[in-house]
């Protein structure tokens, strides 16, 4: 532990923290861009002061930038986002000229590339706006907004089938009568003024509170395929596949309505029996199916299917548009004959989903309760003290975490952002280096006890900004102030509200500054001293000894220090328990908790428990990326190799300061002996990669592909227990005797950690077997089980031993190795 003692609390909360020369790279003085922030959230304050402010009253300015504020054409003012796909964004908006709520579609601008296209795409929209028929969502109005173009629509009080289906699976068989008989009618009026949909699916149906089904995007993408060649601007096919006709892949030119019927028919699948009719991977997958197979016989998905009903299914859906119904009004017929009083039975009024939006205009894919929205969490620019830095990566950490635990939500680890320089790109940019679909921005100052904090809220698609906030709170608040922002963003962005992450924290600012100013010197100090961190942790529970994120964080310290410092000291990594479990006790959803009691598990060598408690990390927080690390280096050794290259590429892509990470995954292609990954990922470097943990890791693993040979070695080495490997090899590979190899063997290693001692022991048996010095390979495989040996992984896959599998000494070792493993696996707490 590092001899630096904090006696004075006081002078740790004004003075700054440790800092290290990259984090420079994060400190941004670009002068703020002014923009307009929008009032969305009107809901008072839980706990911490916050000001809204106004809406924008002023239509956007003439200049040639595309529309950015939110206005368009001076007369539609958006009001939020309701839905995003291969065409555009959709808002709900409010049409000031007529005094009504539409839907605004934000078209893409690559899907009208010329004066032609335009001309063709305004042409279309005509056509559709000819459709008059209740089941047929209305066309209003078409125009340019600087480089943009948009469209407006009817707006349906409602929700779409999507969202019925994802709530229900299938539906009762007269509910699937009546939705189809509604989409039929207003399939029948829209063909008899010659519009084909081409892309009719659940997203595009939309059921009316009352009952209504109301069909969206008529004429819309008819165009699209005739600027695109079938593909939208983001790569999508006019038509979905999974309800596209087979014609549709094959011969686009001649598509008539019976496309449409066929669209219908794979959505009734989908209604009466819960599941898609075609299910693949790849466009190819879909298309071949379609192609080559008759449709699927629905009684495979549900067996009490009236044979009536299979019989309509299959009709709808076969290859040969000649064998399909000859119109929307035959089907309708047909769809009748199933359930004779379906003119008598009306829908029973929607219920909207817990945290969904109750008003849901049509719309291309608006997300369902299981689609996710990606996003991002860009570096707050910090506008005060340089020295805060540790304070705004903390809000960024913790409103990433509490966003993670939106079912419906994707965010990208701190770490895959902290380093982009995003005030220099475009929201689109930024949309496109990520992928994903909005951004969170915000700007941070601190004067004394007092936090500002703005907060938006952008669309990556069009630039748009959709919610836009001002807090004010003491440091004393910004646990909660978290919560406060995550609610706006979930209204904004019609995702269920989370439960409030942070009821069980401190009020007290001081111990708030310490929690910060330790959870970022550990981050910082991966695999270096921790103890200035672990007092941090230690003075801020004194002052809140209930806090669980004060006690999880504590608890990782401690862990790390016995891990790294300590060799296992049993009594710090008892006090390490301790924590976890006082913290796992007061929040039992925390995944800093579960985190924590797993690698004091690991620690322990309950490997099952561990397992299990980093499982449970991982469900809670996917993006956690400690808990896929530790999580994959436990499997790598003990479990499914496959499953551990996972969790470590995971672990190594959220956080690459998680250096270990990439070792372990090199050493877990290296036993799957999947040499060109395992060169791959070593040819990928990391700032700060140790030269000399890189050079043993290299001769190691040319051992284990058999090509030995003499590497660039520095002159002088840092660590004596390094060197000593490095030279080994270095020895070897220049055609020295193994005698020098024996002698090395017979080191001390006393006052070593046992987990260094056993590398050794593996690496020297290793090169034992790789010169054919069996017996004495056997026998510091044996000096290694005795001192600890975990990895059974190792023993029974290392290439060098391959040529042991039938030797009855290996067979016993490795029974052993067994025999422990199971143990290691199953113990209990």
């Amino acid at each position: 532990m590092s001899d630096v003692k904090i006696d004075d609390t006081e002078t740790i909360i004004t003075s700054p923290p440790p800092l290290f020369k990259h984090q420079e790279r994060h400190l941004r003085d670009t002068p703020e861009a002014s923009s307009v922030l929008s009032a969305l959230d009107k809901t008072p304050p839980r706990k911490t002061q916050m000001y809204t402010e106004p809406p924008v009253t002023q239509p956007p300015s003439t200049s040639k930038q595309p529309c950015k504020d939110d206005w368009i054409a001076q007369r539609y003012e958006l009001l939020e986002v309701v839905g995003e796909g291969g065409m555009g964004t959709v808002y709900r908006a409010k049409d000031h000229k007529l005094d009504e709520i539409v839907a605004l579609k934000l078209l893409l601008p690559s899907l009208i590339e010329d004066k032609e296209a335009l001309s063709r795409f305004k042409q279309e929209v005509r056509l559709a706006h000819k459709v008059t028929d209740r089941h047929v969502a209305r066309t209003f109005d078409f125009g340019e907004c600087r480089d943009s173009y948009y469209l407006t629509m009817e707006f349906v009080d409602g929700e779409s089938l999507s969202h019925l289906l994802a709530r229900h699976g299938h539906l009762r068989h007269e509910e699937c009568v009546d939705i189809g008989s509604q989409i039929c009618k207003g399939l029948a009026t829209a063909h008899e003024a010659g519009v084909i949909h081409r892309d009719l699916k659940p997203d595009n149906i939309l059921i009316e509170k009352g009952g209504r089904v109301v069909i969206s995007d008529f004429g819309i993408a008819r165009q699209t395929k005739r600027t695109n060649a079938l593909k939208t601007a983001a790569g999508a096919f006019v038509g979905t596949p999974a309800y596209m006709a087979p014609e549709q892949f094959t011969n686009a030119g001649k598509i008539d309505a019976r496309a449409d019927l066929y669209a219908l028919g794979a959505i009734l699948f989908e209604m009466f029996t819960g599941s898609r009719a075609w299910v693949g991977d790849n466009l190819l997958v879909l298309a071949t199916a379609r192609i080559t197979s008759p449709p699927p016989d629905p009684r495979e998905r549900r067996k009490d299917l009236d044979v009536a009903v299979v019989g309509l299914l299959q009709r709808c859906m076969a290859k040969d548009p000649h064998d399909r119904y000859p119109d929307a009004n035959a089907l309708l017929q047909a769809l009748h004959t199933l359930h004779p009083d379906t003119a008598n039975f009306t829908l029973s009024p929607i219920t909207p989903l817990h945290g969904t939006t109750p008003n849901l205009p049509h719309h291309i894919n608006t997300p369902t309760p299981t689609q996710k929205r990606l996003i991002a969490v860009l570096p707050f620019r910090n506008e005060g003290c340089k020295d805060d830095i540790y304070l705004i990566e903390g809000v960024c950490e913790d409103l990433i975490d509490t966003l993670s635990t939106i079912e419906t939500c994707k965010v990208r680890s701190w770490r895959e952002v902290h380093t982009l320089q995003h005030e220099e790109l475009t929201p689109e940019e930024i949309g496109k280096q990520l992928g994903v679909q909005y951004i969170i921005t915000g700007s941070f100052r601190r004067v004394g006890e007092s936090v500002q904090l703005r907060v938006r809220l952008t669309s990556c698609t069009d630039g748009f900004q959709l919610w836009g906030k001002r807090f004010k709170c003491t440091t004393a608040e910004l646990f909660d102030l978290v919560d406060d922002i995550t609610a706006g963003l979930s209204d904004a962005l019609a995702m269920e509200q989370p439960e409030p992450q942070n009821q069980y924290h401190t009020q007290d600012p001081v111990a708030i500054d310490l929690y910060f100013r330790a959870k970022h010197l550990l981050r910082e100090q991966w695999h270096h001293d921790v103890g200035i961190a672990v007092e941090y942790f230690d003075k801020a529970r004194e002052r809140a000894p209930n806090d669980p994120l004060i006690l999880s964080g504590a608890s990782v310290a401690r862990a790390r220090q016995a891990f790294y410092h300590g060799d296992n000291d049993p009594q710090i990594i008892a006090s390490s328990r301790v924590l976890a479990e006082q913290a796992l006790a007061i929040a039992p959803e925390r995944s800093e908790a579960l985190f924590a009691l797993g690698m004091v598990c690991h620690l322990e060598n309950k490997k099952g428990n561990a397992l299990k408690w980093l499982r449970k990390a991982i469900e809670v927080s996917p993006t956690h990326a400690d808990a896929h690390d530790l999580l994959g280096r436990i499997l790598q050794e003990l479990g499914d190799v496959k499953e551990a290259i996972e969790h470590l590429k995971l672990a190594y892509s959220l956080d690459p300061n998680i250096t270990s990470a990439k070792w372990d995954l090199i050493r877990a292609y290296a036993l799957l002996e999947e040499w060109d990954a395992m060169a791959f990922a070593m040819s990928h470097t990391f700032e700060g990669q140790d030269p000399e943990i890189t050079l043993l890791t290299q001769y190691r693993l040319s051992l284990w592909k058999g090509e030995l040979r003499p590497l660039p070695a520095p002159e002088t080495f840092v660590r004596p227990i390094v060197a000593s490997g490095i030279q080994r090899y270095q020895a070897l590979a220049e055609g020295n005797s193994m005698e020098s190899l024996l002698e090395d063997t017979a080191i001390p290693l006393d006052d070593v950690p046992s987990r260094i001692a056993v590398l050794f022991y593996q690496q020297s048996a290793e090169l034992c077997a790789y010169f054919d010095r069996d017996e004495q390979c056997f026998a510091l495989i044996n000096k290694a089980l005795e001192t600890g040996l975990t990895d059974l992984n190792w023993l029974k896959s290392c290439p060098v031993f391959h040529r042991y599998k039938e030797n009855e000494t290996y067979k016993t070792l490795l029974s052993q190795m067994e025999t422990r493993a199971q143990t290691l696996l199953t113990t209990t707490i």
